[in-house]
């Protein structure tokens, strides 16, 4: 009864207010193509597995199927952080298009720098996370194909957490539908050519062709309205840091051994942390100078 009676005091207080007809009609035209748009992409994101699994049997695409996933998490939470903090500050600034642009194009240098050191890690220290988290075998028999794998995932961190976000800001979901279209396509094709003959490789290209596709479909159809920005030369930056810090940390990791993988994470740590202050990525640099000014209030009272 006290709930019944706190939406009496809200919602009920002055009348239920109910949807305008032209805001239904706009729902339905823009919400309805994403049904089919999002059970095409299930499909294309799960088609390699599937055809592995009709010519590879259960062993091969237990095996590919926990790689995938255990990769894929690592990318899908930093994504989801970055598009939700991001993109929501870029729909914010609808009606400033330099703001919400800006926006934009910290989301895009911020994701690419994580995709970026995401690849370096993966594949200096794949196999020992997968040795840790999987089953005996598991990570020697995806060995081959983890690269593979690793820059899949990459691209569809790209094309879902920043280009897919596109539909946001352009008022239509035409281009996801197109781009799943695209993807199911060709992931059907590469699948289906590829896997019976090399296996879990087959599949591993597959996986990648695929998000590939996605992601230029996006490319193309945003080539003249230009939605999502690139910052090219803070594109450059980052991509030269991460090369660089990749190279260092592969020549400690071979210096030291496998079992030294240690070796290799500490500058890739340190290199990361350094871009993220540099870039100010996920707001690094505020959150230095804050606790910096904390230590320094600190210090002062302790005088």
């Amino acid at each position: 009864m006290a709930g019944i009676g706190g939406l009496k005091r809200t919602i009920w207080r002055d009348g239920m207010v109910w949807p305008e007809q032209a805001d239904l009609v706009a729902l339905v035209r823009y919400g309805w193509p994403l049904i089919g748009a999002l059970a095409a992409g299930a499909i294309a994101i799960n088609l390699d597995r599937i055809v592995l699994g009709r010519f590879g049997g259960a062993v091969s695409v237990a095996a590919y199927g926990a790689t995938v996933d255990v990769v894929r998490q690592g990318f899908v939470v930093l994504g989801e952080a970055i598009a939700a903090a991001y993109m929501s500050t870029a729909k914010a600034q609808a009606g400033n298009a330099a703001a919400r642009q800006a926006a934009l194009g910290r989301a895009f240098v911020t994701l690419w720098s994580v995709v970026g050191f995401g690849c370096v890690s993966w594949l200096l220290f794949g196999s020992v996370v997968l040795g840790l988290l999987l089953a005996p075998g598991y990570a020697e028999a995806s060995a081959d194909i983890l690269p593979l794998l690793v820059a899949g995932t990459a691209l569809l961190a790209l094309r879902a957490y920043y280009f897919g976000q596109v539909i946001y800001f352009a008022g239509s979901a035409r281009r996801e539908v197109i781009a799943s279209g695209v993807m199911v396509a060709v992931a059907a094709v590469v699948a289906i050519s590829l896997v019976p003959r090399f296996g879990m490789v087959g599949a591993g290209w597959a996986l990648l062709a695929t998000q590939a596709a996605g992601l230029v479909s996006f490319l193309i159809a945003d080539r003249q309205s230009r939605i999502m920005p690139v910052d090219w030369r803070a594109m450059g930056v980052a991509t030269g840091w991460i090369v660089v810090t990749g190279l260092v940390a592969f020549v400690l990791v071979a210096l030291a051994g496998w079992a030294g993988w240690w070796a290799g994470l500490c500058p890739v740590l340190g290199s990361a942390a350094g871009l993220a202050v540099t870039r100010d990525l996920f707001g690094a640099r505020q959150v230095l100078n804050y606790l910096l000014a904390r230590g320094g209030k600190v210090s002062s009272r302790r005088q």
